[in-house]
């Protein structure tokens, strides 16, 4: 990972990897996640938060967490084990 890129980057390329990870853990395409949204948002914008191409509003990640049955806190929980426990001030 890279440690020199603005905090809201690097938080917006780890949640986009661990929504797509969650997605093909439950064998679920781009577009049939974009089906269990009803279309509100497209595949093409899935792929592209996934990948950190564009940034991810709130209200569409709770969207998507919603849709692939997860606990948004759940997921900022797991993302700060991952990333952050080991995390030190000064660096």
């Amino acid at each position: 990972m890279n440690t020199n890129k603005y905090i809201d980057s690097q938080l917006n390329e780890i949640l986009g990897r661990a929504l797509r990870i969650e997605r093909e853990k439950q064998g679920l395409s781009l577009e049939d996640l974009s089906k269990k949204l009803g279309g509100k948002i497209k595949r093409q914008n899935l792929a592209y938060y996934e990948t950190a191409r564009s940034r991810l509003k709130l209200s569409k990640f709770i969207m998507i967490c919603e849709a692939l049955q997860l606990d948004p806190a759940e997921v900022f929980d797991e993302i700060n084990m991952k990333y952050f426990k080991n995390a030190k001030l000064g660096d």
